[in-house]
């Protein structure tokens, strides 16, 4: 398992390179790379690779998602849980968020909110409500 987790992770900036405009503006390519981890990404499987490039996402990882993500993998469960901990570390050291403009977590708590107002459980949505907070208080410092 962690031999295909090495080959997704040392993949990625290839795919990257070969994705279009779309997916560079946006790291769709990233992101969807990092969704590919099997199990799903956690600190537990989280390299230092896959760290700089959540690290330096900011806004950006919640519209990736929303280009990645159906709606059907939105009222998923098992997915919302798969997605938080990326949304996490999007926002974990705001000063090396590269582009400026994504520091500002706009789309991520928008994108948080709806989450929240869909039908999944509670303890999911207490989950989603401290994310929630935790990025507020990023976007503070």
């Amino acid at each position: 398992m962690r031999f295909l987790l090495l080959v997704v992770i040392l993949l990625g900036p290839l795919l990257t390179a070969e994705a279009g405009q779309d997916d560079n503006q946006y790291s769709t390519a990233d992101v969807r790379n990092l969704l590919r981890i099997p199990g799903g990404y956690s600190a537990a499987y989280s390299t230092g690779f896959s760290e700089k490039i959540l690290n330096r996402l900011g806004d950006r990882i919640s519209i990736a998602l929303l280009k990645i993500l159906d709606e059907k993998d939105l009222e998923n469960p098992m997915e919302i849980r798969r997605i938080l901990p990326l949304i996490h570390d999007a926002f974990a050291f705001p000063k090396i968020i590269s582009i400026p403009e994504d520091r500002s977590p706009k789309v991520t708590l928008f994108f948080l909110k709806s989450l929240e107002l869909r039908s999944i459980p509670d303890d999911l949505k207490d989950q989603i409500s401290e994310l929630t907070k935790f990025i507020k208080h990023q976007g503070a410092t």
